[in-house]
């Protein structure tokens, strides 16, 4: 008998060659894993809208018993058994768990984080101006002191601009207010 491309054999179609013995299994496994995972969420319940929830953890504790339609079962012990709402709050509640910071908060840290680095970069070179100003009036001072120690005489302008040589008196004066100086520097 001669046999057609399409797998006839005296008028009959054979199921092997149109769909394979292999795919049918395939077909098959690929089924039973929906329905197994459709089968895995162990709790159902009903939230406060009215809406069907279907999870593998225990519903909120705001969920009341008549609202839960399915738990898993007393032989499977490795998930919490579900509870009725206590009438009193626990002695210690664990704290909320804290949810991660929302973009506005993030902008807001970053723009904190921002001020506060400007501030300390301004105070920096501001701390920098005055140690650099201490540096040079530490040098004038000595060398004022070194002038007057050396012996010669002090000559200043008055406020008309005439010069005078600095009175005993004055130079002691300036002396001790040029040791007092040098003596703050560092």
């Amino acid at each position: 008998m001669a046999k057609s491309s399409l797998g006839l054999t005296h008028g009959k179609i054979h199921m092997n060659n149109i769909i394979g013995k292999q795919s049918l299994r395939w077909l098959a496994g690929g089924a039973l894993m929906v329905f197994a995972t459709l089968s895995h969420a162990q709790y159902v319940w009903l939230n406060e809208k009215g809406s069907r929830v279907y999870s593998d953890q225990a519903p909120p504790n705001s969920i009341p018993l008549k609202n839960i339609i399915k738990q898993p079962s007393a032989a499977d012990k490795s998930a919490p058994a579900v509870t009725a709402t206590p009438a009193t709050p626990a002695v210690n509640p664990a704290p909320p768990a804290k949810a991660p910071p929302t973009l506005a908060e993030r902008e807001a840290d970053f723009k904190k984080r921002a001020t506060e680095r400007a501030e300390a970069e301004k105070k920096s070179a501001a701390d920098s101006a005055q140690q650099a100003a201490e540096r040079r009036n530490c040098e004038i001072a000595r060398a004022q002191k070194a002038a007057m120690d050396a012996g010669e005489p002090v000559i200043t302008r008055g406020a008309n601009g005439e010069r005078t040589a600095m009175s005993q008196e004055r130079m002691a004066e300036e002396r001790a207010r040029n040791d007092k100086n040098v003596a703050a520097c560092k």
